[in-house]
């Protein structure tokens, strides 16, 4: 059970200075805020399901392609992120089926973020790595964002503690299998140049996606698609 924790009076203050501007998109816990300090232009997340580590590990390194964290605050059992704000668009209102170049260089840009947080000791493992949650920014740089189902790999662990992930690019022992370390990821991003990059195709609108990736156990417990709703 997660230790209920308040906010102390200077980190009151320091969410003061962030006045709401508007929802960002459909995700009611996701604020586009404005510094009324420096005028800046942030996003502010209130995390329900959150590895707070990680975000600490994220704040005290510049990782580039990652949007950088500037307050962690936690109260009540939420986790209160102001992070920078990317001009851009996510990966899946930028581009539908594109050209094999530009497939390249977006992959390019996040196999290297992905290079950074595996090399990291332990290795960041994603584990949520779908078109919502790749931004690319108006210069044409991707970001790789929201980290909230990510974790440290621990090698004395043979599973996940918690299942979480998205249908169509969680891997297998992302259903219970085993636990994730950075092939996971890797799977994921396979997945994301095959059916969005490439033939233009979402994984849960894919009527034969089975016939291509057929189960593991068909029709028995290993059919495992289950996620999605918790990644934010």
């Amino acid at each position: 059970m997660q230790e209920e924790i308040n906010m102390t009076n200077r980190e009151k203050y320091i969410l003061s200075i962030y006045e709401e501007l508007s929802d960002m998109g459909k995700h009611e816990n996701v604020k586009l805020v404005k510094n009324t300090v420096n005028d800046g232009i942030y996003i502010k997340k209130t995390l329900k399901n959150y590895n707070i580590e990680i975000y600490k590990i994220l704040k005290n390194r510049q990782i580039k392609g990652i949007p950088k964290v500037y307050e962690i605050i936690e109260d009540e059992k939420e986790l209160i992120i102001i992070e920078e704000y990317i001009h851009g668009l996510t990966l899946d209102k930028k581009y539908n089926k594109t050209d094999v170049e530009t497939v390249k260089k977006i992959m390019e840009q996040l196999c290297n973020i992905l290079k950074q947080l595996h090399n990291m000791n332990p290795p960041i493992i994603h584990r949520d790595i779908k078109p919502t949650n790749i931004m690319v920014s108006n210069d044409d740089v991707v970001y790789l964002v929201d980290f909230n189902i990510s974790r440290e790999y621990d090698e004395n662990q043979s599973v996940d503690t918690v299942i979480m992930g998205t249908q169509g690019y969680a891997s297998p022992e992302q259903c219970g299998f085993a636990q994730t370390d950075c092939r996971s990821d890797i799977y994921s991003i396979g997945m994301l140049m095959k059916n969005i990059l490439m033939v233009d195709e979402y994984p849960a609108n894919a009527i034969n996606i089975l016939a291509i990736f057929p189960p593991l156990n068909p029709g028995g417990k290993n059919d495992c698609f289950i996620f999605s709703s918790v990644s934010f």
